[in-house]
């Protein structure tokens, strides 16, 4: 029985030693970690992100009619069934600057589309008018670089489908005076041009 307690011991210390080890190492990544994550932080600071794509608009036109005052964009965590999208998650992730998603579906006639396309446009342009505290139409460069030194969410426009455009080459040029600044050939249909 003696002789059990010293090798009862060193096993103790033993496995308190790994113990320790591992938390110098979990210290360690900690610090790493924190360490990564300021240099991103300073990394997004500087250098605006870009968002590619994001369905609000939609959200919306079909929860609420396009009714600007009906949802708080601030803070969209409550409603049911959850929005993914807000200004203060955009915040928190050091977003720089959106596409706002023009989306009207493709199974609609292409002269429905293209009514559709511009409500959906209106409203982006009246979302950015009523936030001007948090974002910043921008449509080009110098424009995302001015939002983002002024400290906005640069916002653009994206067309989701190129049957947003009827077939017509004047409503894509009229889109784009509108602040239209990329279309998708495609949007789960095929077009007589795509």
């Amino acid at each position: 029985m003696i002789r059990q307690i010293p090798l009862l011991r060193t096993v103790l210390l033993g496995v308190l030693l790994l113990h320790l080890s591992g938390c110098a190492t979990s210290a360690q990544q900690h610090s790493e970690s924190e360490e990564l994550y300021r240099q991103a932080v300073n990394i997004l600071e500087s250098v605006p992100l870009i968002d590619g794509h994001n369905d609000i608009p939609w959200q919306y036109h079909t929860r609420v009619g396009h009714r600007l005052t009906a949802i708080d964009l601030m803070d969209t965590s409550a409603e049911n069934p959850p929005i993914h999208t807000d200004l203060q998650r955009l915040r928190e992730g050091h977003v720089g600057g959106q596409f706002w998603s023009a989306y009207v579906p493709a199974s609609i006639p292409e002269s429905e589309a293209v009514q559709q396309t511009l409500e959906q446009i209106d409203f982006i342009h009246r979302m950015v008018q009523a936030w001007p505290d948090h974002l910043q139409l921008a449509l080009t460069a110098h424009g995302i670089e001015q939002a983002f030194e002024r400290g906005r969410i640069a916002s653009l426009i994206g067309l989701e489908g190129g049957h947003s455009i009827g077939n017509s080459l004047a409503v894509l040029r009229q889109l784009y005076r509108l602040g239209a600044r990329y279309m998708t050939l495609t949007h789960s249909r095929t077009l007589d041009w795509a």
